[in-house]
Protein backbone atom coordinates (compact mmCIF):
# COMPACT_ATOMS: atom_id res chain seq x y z
CA UNK A 1 0.00 0.00 0.00
CA UNK A 2 1.63 3.56 -1.22
CA UNK A 3 1.23 5.65 1.39
CA UNK A 4 1.70 9.84 1.55
CA UNK A 5 -0.55 12.63 1.10
CA UNK A 6 -1.55 14.36 -1.90
CA UNK A 7 -2.10 18.02 -1.98
CA UNK A 8 -0.59 21.28 -0.38
CA UNK A 9 -1.76 24.35 -0.97
CA UNK A 10 -3.36 26.15 2.00
CA UNK A 11 -5.54 29.44 0.49
CA UNK A 12 -3.72 32.83 -0.28
CA UNK A 13 -5.30 35.23 2.77
CA UNK A 14 -6.96 38.08 1.62
CA UNK A 15 -7.67 41.50 3.93
CA UNK A 16 -7.72 39.09 7.44
CA UNK A 17 -3.78 38.40 6.63
CA UNK A 18 -3.01 41.99 4.75
CA UNK A 19 -2.02 44.41 7.10
CA UNK A 20 -2.09 47.74 5.01
CA UNK A 21 -0.36 50.68 6.39
CA UNK A 22 -0.50 54.21 4.93
CA UNK A 23 2.40 55.97 4.71
CA UNK A 24 4.19 59.09 2.31
CA UNK A 25 5.26 58.03 -1.45
CA UNK A 26 8.70 55.98 -0.95
CA UNK A 27 11.15 56.39 -3.67
CA UNK A 28 11.30 53.83 -6.72
CA UNK A 29 14.38 52.77 -8.24
CA UNK A 30 16.35 50.14 -10.10
CA UNK A 31 19.56 48.88 -8.30
CA UNK A 32 20.45 44.84 -8.06
CA UNK A 33 18.70 42.67 -5.82
CA UNK A 34 19.83 41.19 -3.18
CA UNK A 35 19.63 37.43 -1.61
CA UNK A 36 20.22 37.53 2.02
CA UNK A 37 18.96 35.10 4.94
CA UNK A 38 18.34 36.97 8.53
CA UNK A 39 19.18 35.28 12.01
CA UNK A 40 15.96 32.92 12.45
CA UNK A 41 16.77 31.57 8.89
CA UNK A 42 14.28 33.48 6.42
CA UNK A 43 15.38 33.92 3.20
CA UNK A 44 14.87 37.70 1.93
CA UNK A 45 15.14 39.33 -1.85
CA UNK A 46 14.99 43.23 -1.62
CA UNK A 47 16.47 45.94 -4.03
CA UNK A 48 18.26 47.57 -0.68
CA UNK A 49 21.45 45.68 1.12
CA UNK A 50 20.39 43.99 4.28
CA UNK A 51 21.94 44.85 7.39
CA UNK A 52 24.99 45.79 8.83
CA UNK A 53 26.97 41.93 8.63
CA UNK A 54 24.33 40.16 6.74
CA UNK A 55 25.68 38.49 3.70
CA UNK A 56 23.85 38.46 0.61
CA UNK A 57 24.87 38.70 -3.15
CA UNK A 58 22.99 40.05 -6.15
CA UNK A 59 20.24 37.65 -8.00
CA UNK A 60 17.58 37.82 -10.82
CA UNK A 61 14.90 37.07 -9.86
CA UNK A 62 12.81 34.20 -11.30
CA UNK A 63 10.79 34.64 -14.42
CA UNK A 64 12.05 38.45 -13.95
CA UNK A 65 15.17 39.11 -15.87
CA UNK A 66 14.18 43.16 -16.77
CA UNK A 67 11.32 43.98 -14.03
CA UNK A 68 12.56 46.30 -11.15
CA UNK A 69 12.04 45.17 -8.40
CA UNK A 70 12.38 48.38 -6.04
CA UNK A 71 10.61 48.54 -2.26
CA UNK A 72 10.06 45.01 -2.56
CA UNK A 73 10.93 41.85 0.60
CA UNK A 74 10.05 38.72 -0.21
CA UNK A 75 10.69 36.50 2.41
CA UNK A 76 10.86 32.38 2.04
CA UNK A 77 10.83 31.05 5.56
CA UNK A 78 12.50 27.27 5.97
CA UNK A 79 10.11 24.45 6.51
CA UNK A 80 8.96 23.47 9.81
CA UNK A 81 8.67 20.00 9.74
CA UNK A 82 6.30 18.14 12.15
CA UNK A 83 6.24 14.33 12.67
CA UNK A 84 2.99 11.85 14.12
CA UNK A 85 4.20 8.85 15.43
CA UNK A 86 4.20 5.48 13.37
CA UNK A 87 5.00 2.20 14.73
CA UNK A 88 5.01 -1.42 13.68
CA UNK A 89 7.98 -3.75 12.56
CA UNK A 90 6.90 -4.93 8.99
CA UNK A 91 6.40 -3.01 6.10
CA UNK A 92 2.65 -3.91 5.73
CA UNK A 93 2.43 -2.79 9.45
CA UNK A 94 3.65 0.29 8.86
CA UNK A 95 1.79 0.87 5.66
CA UNK A 96 -1.35 -0.40 8.30
CA UNK A 97 -0.97 2.08 11.05
CA UNK A 98 -0.87 5.00 8.42
CA UNK A 99 -3.95 4.05 7.01
CA UNK A 100 -5.89 3.95 10.39
CA UNK A 101 -3.91 6.63 12.45
CA UNK A 102 -2.56 8.78 10.47
CA UNK A 103 -3.98 12.48 11.51
CA UNK A 104 -3.08 13.54 7.51
CA UNK A 105 -6.52 13.01 5.68
CA UNK A 106 -8.28 14.48 2.61
CA UNK A 107 -11.60 15.57 1.80
CA UNK A 108 -12.64 11.96 1.42
CA UNK A 109 -11.65 10.99 4.93
CA UNK A 110 -8.55 8.74 3.53
CA UNK A 111 -5.31 9.02 5.35
CA UNK A 112 -2.03 10.20 3.57
CA UNK A 113 1.41 9.81 4.86
CA UNK A 114 2.76 13.42 4.18
CA UNK A 115 1.50 16.60 3.99
CA UNK A 116 2.78 20.52 2.51
CA UNK A 117 1.03 23.62 3.88
CA UNK A 118 2.33 26.68 2.72
CA UNK A 119 0.25 30.40 3.10
CA UNK A 120 1.26 33.54 1.98
CA UNK A 121 0.62 36.64 3.76
CA UNK A 122 1.88 40.48 2.68
CA UNK A 123 2.18 44.18 4.13
CA UNK A 124 1.79 47.15 2.02
CA UNK A 125 2.70 50.67 2.34
CA UNK A 126 0.22 52.98 0.37
CA UNK A 127 1.00 56.85 -1.40
CA UNK A 128 -2.09 57.83 -0.66
CA UNK A 129 -3.34 61.85 -2.35
CA UNK A 130 -7.09 63.06 -2.48
CA UNK A 131 -7.60 61.50 -5.69
CA UNK A 132 -5.88 58.78 -5.95
CA UNK A 133 -4.15 55.36 -4.03
CA UNK A 134 -1.25 53.51 -5.28
CA UNK A 135 1.26 50.88 -4.13
CA UNK A 136 4.22 52.39 -2.98
CA UNK A 137 6.16 49.00 -1.34
CA UNK A 138 5.41 45.65 -0.03
CA UNK A 139 6.55 43.27 1.31
CA UNK A 140 5.58 39.24 0.82
CA UNK A 141 6.29 36.14 3.34
CA UNK A 142 5.70 32.32 2.22
CA UNK A 143 5.46 30.16 5.42
CA UNK A 144 5.08 26.82 5.15
CA UNK A 145 4.47 23.07 7.45
CA UNK A 146 5.56 19.68 5.98
CA UNK A 147 4.16 16.58 8.14
CA UNK A 148 5.79 13.73 8.12
CA UNK A 149 5.69 10.14 9.53
CA UNK A 150 8.22 9.42 12.30
CA UNK A 151 8.53 5.91 12.89
CA UNK A 152 9.13 5.39 16.89
CA UNK A 153 10.08 1.64 17.37
CA UNK A 154 12.81 2.07 13.74
CA UNK A 155 15.71 0.38 16.04
CA UNK A 156 13.84 -2.75 16.65
CA UNK A 157 12.91 -3.93 12.99
CA UNK A 158 14.60 -5.84 10.75
CA UNK A 159 17.43 -3.82 8.46
CA UNK A 160 16.19 -4.40 5.38
CA UNK A 161 12.68 -2.99 7.03
CA UNK A 162 14.50 0.22 7.92
CA UNK A 163 16.62 0.64 4.73
CA UNK A 164 13.02 0.50 2.61
CA UNK A 165 11.39 3.20 5.07
CA UNK A 166 14.08 5.27 4.43
CA UNK A 167 13.76 5.12 0.60
CA UNK A 168 10.50 5.51 1.09
CA UNK A 169 10.71 8.88 3.05
CA UNK A 170 13.51 10.62 1.17
CA UNK A 171 10.82 10.02 -1.47
CA UNK A 172 8.05 11.62 0.53
CA UNK A 173 10.30 13.96 1.57
CA UNK A 174 11.11 15.09 -1.98
CA UNK A 175 7.33 15.22 -3.38
CA UNK A 176 6.45 17.41 -0.42
CA UNK A 177 8.90 19.56 -1.79
CA UNK A 178 7.72 19.47 -5.03
CA UNK A 179 4.83 21.10 -3.38
CA UNK A 180 6.57 23.83 -1.57
CA UNK A 181 8.23 25.06 -4.33
CA UNK A 182 4.71 25.99 -5.89
CA UNK A 183 4.77 28.09 -3.02
CA UNK A 184 7.96 29.74 -3.57
CA UNK A 185 6.62 30.00 -7.41
CA UNK A 186 2.79 31.54 -6.22
CA UNK A 187 5.01 33.93 -4.18
CA UNK A 188 7.07 35.57 -7.28
CA UNK A 189 3.79 35.54 -8.95
CA UNK A 190 2.18 37.84 -6.32
CA UNK A 191 4.52 40.19 -6.28
CA UNK A 192 4.80 40.38 -10.10
CA UNK A 193 1.08 40.70 -10.39
CA UNK A 194 0.90 43.53 -7.47
CA UNK A 195 3.65 45.23 -9.46
CA UNK A 196 1.23 45.22 -12.11
CA UNK A 197 -1.71 47.02 -10.41
CA UNK A 198 -2.48 50.76 -11.16
CA UNK A 199 -2.90 53.16 -8.96
CA UNK A 200 -6.89 53.56 -7.76
CA UNK A 201 -9.11 56.18 -7.11
CA UNK A 202 -9.04 55.04 -3.38
CA UNK A 203 -7.10 52.97 -1.33
CA UNK A 204 -10.67 50.40 -0.70
CA UNK A 205 -10.76 50.29 -4.48
CA UNK A 206 -7.18 49.21 -4.54
CA UNK A 207 -7.42 46.49 -1.04
CA UNK A 208 -10.24 44.97 -3.53
CA UNK A 209 -7.49 44.82 -6.58
CA UNK A 210 -5.31 43.56 -4.40
CA UNK A 211 -7.36 40.58 -2.60
CA UNK A 212 -8.58 39.39 -6.42
CA UNK A 213 -4.64 38.89 -7.33
CA UNK A 214 -4.75 36.69 -4.32
CA UNK A 215 -7.86 35.02 -4.75
CA UNK A 216 -6.78 34.41 -8.49
CA UNK A 217 -2.71 33.24 -7.52
CA UNK A 218 -4.36 30.97 -4.89
CA UNK A 219 -6.79 29.14 -7.45
CA UNK A 220 -4.12 28.84 -10.33
CA UNK A 221 -1.59 27.03 -8.17
CA UNK A 222 -3.93 25.20 -6.23
CA UNK A 223 -4.63 23.75 -9.75
CA UNK A 224 -0.42 23.63 -9.86
CA UNK A 225 -0.86 21.52 -6.99
CA UNK A 226 -3.44 18.94 -8.48
CA UNK A 227 -1.60 18.68 -11.63
CA UNK A 228 1.89 18.02 -9.58
CA UNK A 229 0.06 14.79 -7.88
CA UNK A 230 -1.51 13.84 -11.10
CA UNK A 231 1.91 13.82 -13.06
CA UNK A 232 3.33 12.12 -10.22
CA UNK A 233 0.67 9.56 -9.46
CA UNK A 234 0.56 11.43 -5.96
CA UNK A 235 4.53 10.80 -5.79
CA UNK A 236 4.74 7.16 -6.76
CA UNK A 237 6.58 8.12 -10.25
CA UNK A 238 9.01 9.45 -7.60
CA UNK A 239 9.29 6.29 -5.24
CA UNK A 240 6.52 7.03 -2.72
CA UNK A 241 5.57 3.20 -2.68
CA UNK A 242 6.77 0.52 -1.19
Amino acid sequence: MDIHLPLCPTPLSAAARCLLLLSVALPVGAGEIYKWRDADGRIHYQDTPPPEGAAAKPVNLPDTPSRKWANVDIQIEPPTIRRYEVRGFTLNQLSEFVAKNSPLLDEQGKAWGGRCRWDITWKFRYDQSPQRCAIASFSLRLANVIYMPGWVNRSAAPKEVQTTWDRYERALRRHEDGHRDNGVAATYEMANRVRAIIPQADCDSLNREIALVGARVTEEYRARDKKFDADTDHGRTQGVKF
